[in-house]
């Protein structure tokens, strides 16, 4: 929609193919080289959170998961579904904006 120099658009992304974004890679290397995200299945529809990655509060989340006496494999299943978010479908988005000329 424009009006005069103004114009408000909407925008919609369906994502039919998610397993092109789901995949079992490492994700954001930490500065020592370490990856710290892993995704143990290619085809859950799931993939890392970065704001689940790093921080004060989720450092202590893994600290307190490390400190459980649970197997190592349960201990990466539960940091990975922590840190994991599904991926979505449908990406819907506005846009407000304004066109000058010189």
């Amino acid at each position: 929609m424009v009006y005069k120099d103004y114009f408000l658009s909407e925008n919609h992304v369906y994502r039919y193919d998610l397993y092109l974004y789901d995949n079992s890679r490492f994700y954001y290397s930490n500065s020592l080289g370490n990856p710290t995200a892993h995704n143990l299945s290619e085809r859950d529809g799931r993939t890392a959170d970065p704001s689940k990655l790093f921080g004060l509060v989720n450092e202590l989340v893994y600290d307190s998961i490390q400190a459980s006496n649970g197997s190592n494999m349960a201990k990466i299943l539960l940091e990975e579904s922590y840190q994991s978010q599904k991926i979505p479908k449908h990406l819907l988005w506005f846009s407000i904006g304004a066109n000058q000329s010189f």
